[in-house]
């Protein structure tokens, strides 16, 4: 993620531009007696260029500084949970800006970009340097990063921080009384109420049903299932339509549909196989199924999950019937209060200060899950490209898009 550059070392470049420079170098070095030049001249090009950063940088923080790398997700972890940037230009020089009137944007070619992020150290300054290079004149400073000495370690165990947080699954975005059903009938299903069903006499099976169009957080709440189950040490499996044929094909669905030990089978995409056999050309399949679920030995508990895009009518009845799907839970586009909650907690808080909260939840009425994730990207683009967003044009850029969508032809007509 973060990488430092020692002063008395070679900086250490990412592979893309030490091949590129590398290799205009051994281009100018055809003989033989000079084929060690490249690599010579490319360490003491690299050493001026590090001596150069580390003084910049003495004279920005007034404090000796760590020159270091960044890799993409440090970088974004850092543009999301800092202030800026803000272009500043070099010592005694001003930021160099461009203007691309033809695509609607500027930024900056020279200079550097200021950000703001809280330590438990205090406020820290950590500044990137900007400068476009030429094949005839490489820099290796061109993606250097720098940070007083002082604050480095607090800023790496930061950004390490923030990574193991995105790592973990947050809840799907839905009611919380649909998200509270869903949790009961799985892992609650699982662990809390195991005891009392066992003494009860009831087998500890449920089968569930997530149904509704395509993204609108069928996929988010089967991942946070999954997350929550392997943290309390419950059995997950996961199987498409690609594994079942091949299962079914060396005879070997009982062994594919085992776990052994308590826990959750996965059904992902599975509407070409458990649509109703009036429509269905292979309804051997929902048969083999079928006998295979209620041949699943129930010394353990076991919770089927379904994922689908069909309608409740759409499915074989036969898998409708208690004891194989116990409970449906739709998926519909998120509401008003979805919407919100979206923007303002899931959003970074660079796009949630540059647009109208309000105003967005109230124009993005229709969209899913997947669309409202499409819009973002767009409006983080926008902020990329320009420092600066522009939520009306990229809500038209959007429906632009959605419109070619619709109106494109489909199979050799597009061609």
């Amino acid at each position: 993620m973060i990488r430092k550059a020692a002063a008395e070392e070679t900086l250490e470049l990412p592979v893309s531009l030490r091949s590129d420079t590398t290799e205009e170098f051994a281009t100018e070095s055809t003989t033989p007696h000079t084929a060690s030049k490249p690599r010579a001249e490319l360490d003491r090009l690299a050493n001026r260029d590090l001596a150069k950063v580390l003084e910049l940088g003495q004279k920005t923080f007034g404090e000796p500084v760590i020159p270091f790398t960044l890799d993409w997700v440090g970088e974004f972890l850092l543009g999301q949970n800092s202030r800026g940037p803000i272009a500043r230009g070099l010592p005694s020089q001003p930021p160099v800006r461009y203007i691309d009137a033809e695509s609607h944007r500027q930024g900056m070619v020279f200079g550097m970009c200021e950000y703001q992020i809280t330590l438990r150290t205090g406020d820290c300054r950590v500044i990137n340097l900007i400068q476009q290079t030429s094949q005839k004149c490489p820099s290796f400073t061109r993606d250097v990063w720098l940070v007083a000495e002082r604050q480095f370690l607090a800023l790496y165990y930061k950004l390490r921080r923030l990574e193991k947080a995105r790592s973990q699954v947050v809840a799907p975005l839905m009611q919380d009384s649909l998200r509270e059903r869903l949790w009961k009938n799985t892992i609650g299903v699982l662990t809390r109420n195991a005891a009392s069903m066992k003494a009860l006499g009831v087998a500890i099976r449920r089968g569930m049903l997530l149904r509704g169009e395509p993204g609108n957080g069928k996929t988010m709440a089967a991942r946070w299932l999954k997350y929550e189950a392997e943290k309390r040490r419950l059995a997950w499996k996961s199987i498409s339509i690609a594994h079942f044929r091949a299962a079914q094909h060396r005879c070997e669905i009982g062994e594919l549909l085992s776990l052994g030990s308590p826990g959750i089978i996965f059904f992902d995409d599975f509407d070409e196989l458990i649509r109703r056999r009036e429509e269905n050309h292979n309804s051997t399949d929902i048969c083999t199924l079928l006998n295979e679920l209620d041949g699943i030995d129930r010394r353990y508990g076991t919770v089927f999950l379904f994922a689908s895009n069909l309608q409740w009518n759409e499915i074989d009845h036969a898998l409708r019937r208690p004891g194989r799907i116990d409970l449906m839970i739709e998926f519909t586009k998120p509401n008003v209060e979805l919407r919100r909650q979206l923007m303002e907690i899931h959003w970074s808080e660079i796009l949630r200060r540059q647009i109208d909260i309000p105003l967005a939840v109230s124009q993005t009425e229709g969209m899913s899950f997947a669309e409202l994730e499409e819009l973002k990207t767009l409006l983080a683009m926008q902020h990329f490209d320009e420092e600066e967003i522009d939520w009306n044009r990229a809500l038209a850029e959007f429906q632009s898009r959605r419109t070619e969508t619709a109106k494109k032809p489909i199979g050799f007509g597009a061609i």
